[in-house]
């Protein structure tokens, strides 16, 4: 059995004792191992003050020694450490408990008492004392080590904390208790591991932390004795009393005053000395410790002076914070001023205050405390039940006062200022509930609303060159706003514009926007990307489209000069017609050279767009007579004309302008043996063709002009053709385009041509399809309108229906021709075998576009006449042609004569065999015929009462009013070429009534071509006229020919 000597020693030991002997973190690591159960066996030496045991950790068992030494048990083990390691400390807390079990004689109390108190315990050398100097408040409280003294009882001499901690100075502390130094040593790592450690030579009461009440704790278990001075006379205690940390509230006229006390029980102390960072309370002047706990709720207070809240503060501090330091504080009032639990009296304020733009409602509580008031903010005041209620009376109260317009409580909102007046007279001005207050600024009384007085000003200004600046604003009272800004305005949902001080005008919201759009279409047309727009003169019909919806208009003098001709201002006044012609014009003819003079002579180009047959040669050849003898310009008029029409043009002349020196160039430089320079000497009109002009375009180029006038200008409506190329490049001031069909398939031939007569009028090309051609082209109905408004002033057309009224009648008839059964065999069976293909083709419309017209070509011919397709069906014959024929052998014997058009030669000849067969005398103009002159001087004759006539080669620049009878053997795409095929016949000069028969083959794909054309009729109708909607050819349109 070991002796009790050594049990004795581990008994005694504490864990202070063991940290002393291998330090916290050993001891630590140690006290885990022994709770997991790692001692697997403990043996006592039976003759010896030693014991052995078994520890097992991570899987390794490890055999540890302890045995009695001099001062200290001795720790060895067979791991790396050797001593001083986890497991023999695991090994010796188990010991110490087997000890202190062996020693069942002892009383319970008394073992209790020697663990709590450590006082019993065997010390291994002298013992140390603590000064804790908290003498002077005004200085931290310092911790001063003392050792017996060899004179004195206690003495700080080589007892400092670098004496007790230095390791090379081991000799310093030998003889000393090592429970105590190792203690002191801990105190010293915890001083210096904290933010507020300053020097190595000394420690603060403070720099120990929240550690500093257990470890002073724990010297006193270990014996170490604590003084209130360096001399040792007058002890520390170390009180096991805790303190809680309360406010006292003082109360005056001036302010609240709050402060911490500390209370046990009923002793209060008034002005406590805290340590607010170990928590501890100092006592007796500095002579005792104790705890005190709230001091974490109390973060930020203040503890060595009140806090101070003025009076006008006072109803925040009441509404916001009162309750919340009621629930988590004892609160009291030394001197009996402030009752934290009486109901002062409260009120709801309501004040209204300008903002910028905008009137602020904010929401208070007021508080009467004595002779002062003071508000705070409803929200944070909320936590006060007197003013929860009542902010609820007032809620309900507004919200059936006045619903839309309430600022619900405790919130606080904002009204714009042309709803203030409403919520004046709605809410604020009627009777209440008691308890709400109204405080209105007043400014705010002021504030007027106008519902009038929104005006729409359009300015134009000049830049440089020929550029001008138009500006759409906004005028309300002295402001003006860009139709963006006011735009803006409404997207915020503000409706109103202060005018001037005080006074809101209502924006019309439906007009701004309906501006916005306007100007948005307006930008595309005129391709201008920035603020407002830029114009030039041509782009006059813009700045009509906002004159309209303008209240006010302010334009530069030279923009008013600009736009005179186009806006025919100075049309009455314009150049007159030569005398030769005056009385021969008719009254819209006038009209029409009045608007060509005006435009001609400022240098502007245009579209003349009158139907065909109301004499547009006439016109023009009148305007520019006029101009001759005006003597404007220099340099002769150029006619470009197809070929087949170069001649009429120089029979025109003659006729009706005999004093115009007019050459015609039919050749090219090669056969004539002249320059085009030389042929424009001396003349007033030069009349060449189209392919002469693109031939001879670098000779044209270099000669200067008067003007250009394009005939049949339909020919040139793809701007990427030399023809065109060399009109755009000739140096001529105007150009004027002529045509009867100036639209025949998309809104691309209108571009085409007012790019070449009126350049910068119409965007880009790119823009122009993407912002105007496809939107219209979708139905955008406003954007036609804008295209056909922005155009008109540079399009002049008028319809035999508005100025001929004398012109007999047109009597149109679609006649349905039912094919014969072997006919419609071989058609049907063509049809399946072609619409198979063509619906492939059209996977890729534009690659196989060329493949895919020629199957419907096809399919075209064998709906007239099975042969044009293959000679071996020659004998099923055609019952178009056989119709016309039964047609024809009625109305000849009356004197009638008849025009046959047709796109197909070969469809002509077929025609001229059967009626010839018949005994009917017929002449034929096709690309072919060589004798033109003589073959239309036959018709008109009588020699020949049918004529045969290729769509292409006569369906344009002839006059034939020698017929009454026209038929139309198969439609085209295009129905402006038919309608002027048509009016070779119903034009000035005819005095009989124009039958017109279009012959449609039933079931057959000329039907879909017939309803195809109607929809370009449309678009005809929609630009030129300003109705209806467009349509183009497309793959959509090339199915739908199959259907």
């Amino acid at each position: 059995m070991v002796t009790h000597e050594f049990s004795d020693i581990l008994a005694s030991m504490s864990d202070d004792d063991i940290m002393a002997l291998v330090g916290p973190a050993t001891w630590a690591n140690g006290l885990r191992l022994e709770r997991n159960g790692a001692v697997k066996e403990l043996l006592w030496d039976q003759s010896e003050d030693h014991l052995e045991a078994r520890v097992k950790d991570k899987g390794l068992t490890y055999r540890v020694r302890i045995a009695h030494g001099a001062l200290r048990p001795s720790l060895a083990c067979a791991c790396s450490l050797r001593s001083d390691c986890p497991h023999a400390v695991a090994a010796l807390i188990a010991a110490r408990a087997e000890a202190l079990e062996s020693r069942g004689a002892v009383p319970e109390w008394s073992r209790v008492l020697e663990q709590v108190l450590g006082i019993s315990r065997e010390r291994g050398g002298d013992p140390l004392a603590l000064v804790i100097d908290a003498h002077d408040p005004s200085v931290a409280v310092s911790l001063i080590p003392l050792r017996r003294g060899a004179s004195s009882a206690w003495s700080a001499k080589r007892a400092s904390w670098l004496d007790l901690t230095a390791t090379q100075w081991e000799s310093v502390t030998d003889g000393l208790d090592p429970t105590h130094v190792s203690l002191l040593r801990e105190g010293y790592r915890l001083s210096r591991e904290s933010r507020s450690w300053q020097a190595r030579t000394e420690v603060t009461l403070s720099s120990l932390g929240e550690h500093a009440y257990a470890w002073l704790a724990r010297l006193v278990r270990a014996g170490v004795e604590l003084f209130a001075s360096v001399d040792g006379r007058e002890p520390f205690v170390l009180s096991h009393a805790t303190w809680d940390a309360d406010i006292d509230v003082r109360a005056s006229e001036e302010s609240l005053e709050m402060r911490v006390v500390a209370r046990n029980g009923d002793q209060v102390v008034a002005h406590p000395r805290i340590d607010r960072d170990t928590g501890l309370l100092l006592l007796d002047g500095g002579m005792r410790a104790a705890r005190i706990e709230g001091l974490k709720a109390l973060e930020g207070f203040p503890l060595d002076r009140p806090l101070v809240v003025p009076a006008a503060d006072v109803a925040e501090f009441r509404g916001t914070w009162l309750t919340a330091l009621r629930r988590r504080f004892v609160m009291s009032s030394s001197d009996g001023s402030f009752d934290a639990d009486a109901t002062p009296q409260v009120a709801v304020v309501g004040t209204l205050r300008c903002d910028e733009n905008s009137v602020v409602v904010r929401w208070w509580a007021e508080y009467e405390e004595g002779r002062s008031r003071s508000r705070a903010p409803l929200a944070h005041s909320m936590g006060d039940e007197a003013v929860a209620a009542l902010a609820d009376r007032v809620n309900r109260w507004g919200t059936s006062v006045g619903a839309d317009l309430w600022m619900p409580l405790p919130g606080s909102g904002r009204i714009d200022p042309w709803h203030v007046p409403e919520f004046l007279s709605t809410v604020v001005d009627r009777e209440s509930v008691d308890g709400l207050v109204w405080d209105v600024a007043q400014d705010v009384r002021a504030i007027e609303v106008s519902q009038d007085g929104m005006d729409v000003n359009v300015s134009v200004e000049s830049t440089e060159s020929d550029w001008f600046d138009l500006n759409v604003r906004v005028r309300v009272g002295d402001h003006l706003l860009s139709v963006r800004e006011a735009l803006e305005a409404i997207a915020r949902g503000d409706d109103y514009v202060e005018a001037r001080g005080g006074v809101w005008v209502r924006l019309d919201g439906p007009r701004i926007r309906a501006l916005a759009t306007l100007l948005d279409e307006a930008r595309s047309l005129a391709g201008w990307e920035g603020e407002g727009l830029r114009l030039t003169p041509v782009q006059v019909g813009l700045y009509e489209l906002f004159e309209k919806q303008a209240d006010s208009v302010s334009l530069s003098a030279s923009w008013r000069t600009r736009i005179a001709a186009l806006r025919g201002e100075h049309s009455e006044d314009g150049l007159a017609p030569i005398p030769a012609l005056a009385s021969l014009l008719r009254p819209y003819q006038r009209h029409g050279h009045a608007w060509l003079t005006s435009r001609l002579s400022a240098g502007l180009g245009g579209v003349l767009a009158d139907d065909m047959g109301l004499g547009k040669t006439v016109q023009i050849l009148s305007a520019i007579a006029a101009l001759r003898a005006a003597e404007v310009g220099s340099g002769p008029v150029l006619v470009v004309a197809p070929t087949s029409v170069v001649g009429v043009w120089a029979e025109q002349a003659a006729t009706f302008t005999p004093g115009l020196r007019v050459r015609c160039v039919a050749e090219t430089a090669a056969r004539r043996g002249t320059t085009i320079r030389e042929e424009a000497e001396a003349c007033d009109i030069v009349v060449t063709s189209y392919t002469l002009v693109r031939l001879e375009a670098e000779q044209w180029r270099e000669v200067a002009l008067s003007g250009v006038v394009i005939d049949e200008a339909q020919a040139v409506k793809n701007p990427r053709t030399a023809t065109y190329r060399a009109l755009r490049d000739m140096d001529a001031p105007w150009r004027l385009a002529v045509s009867g069909t100036p639209i025949e398939n998309s809104l691309g031939d209108l571009w085409s041509l007012l790019s070449l007569t009126c350049p910068g009028l119409l965007p880009p090309w790119e823009a122009f399809t993407q912002k105007v051609r496809r939107p219209i082209e979708g139905g955008d109905p406003d954007m036609l309108a804008r295209l056909t408004a922005y155009v008109a002033p540079f399009i002049l057309r008028r319809t035999k229906e508005q100025v001929a009224t004398d012109l007999p009648d047109k009597i149109v008839d679609v006649v349905r021709v039912d094919l014969g059964k072997e006919h419609r065999h071989i058609y049907d069976q063509y049809l399946a075998r072609e619409r198979a293909r063509i619906l492939d083709l059209l996977v890729d419309p534009d690659a196989n576009h060329m493949s895919v017209l020629a199957s419907i070509t096809r399919l075209r011919q064998l709906a007239l006449d099975p042969a044009l397709v293959e000679e071996s069906y020659i004998h099923v014959g055609s019952a178009k042609v056989e119709y016309v024929a039964d047609r024809l052998d009625e109305i000849v014997p009356l004197g009638h004569r008849a025009l046959i058009f047709s796109q197909f030669t070969s469809f002509l000849a077929r025609i001229r065999h059967v009626l010839e067969r018949r005994g009917v005398s017929v002449v034929q103009l096709d690309g072919s015929t060589r004798n033109r002159t003589e073959v239309i001087e036959h018709f008109r004759s009588g020699e020949a009462p049918v004529f045969l006539i290729s769509l292409k080669a006569g369906g344009s620049g002839l006059t034939l009013t020698e017929a009454d009878y026209v038929f139309v053997m198969d439609p085209w795409w295009n129905p402006a070429a038919e309608e002027q095929a048509i009016d070779r016949a119903h034009r000035i000069g005819q005095t009989k009534k124009v039958n017109v028969y279009r012959l449609v083959a039933a079931d057959t794909i000329e039907a879909k071509v017939v309803e195809l054309q109607d929809r370009k009729r449309r678009l005809i109708s929609s630009v030129m006229n300003g109705t209806g909607a467009s349509a183009s050819l497309s793959a959509a349109d090339l199915r739908g020919l199959l259907d």
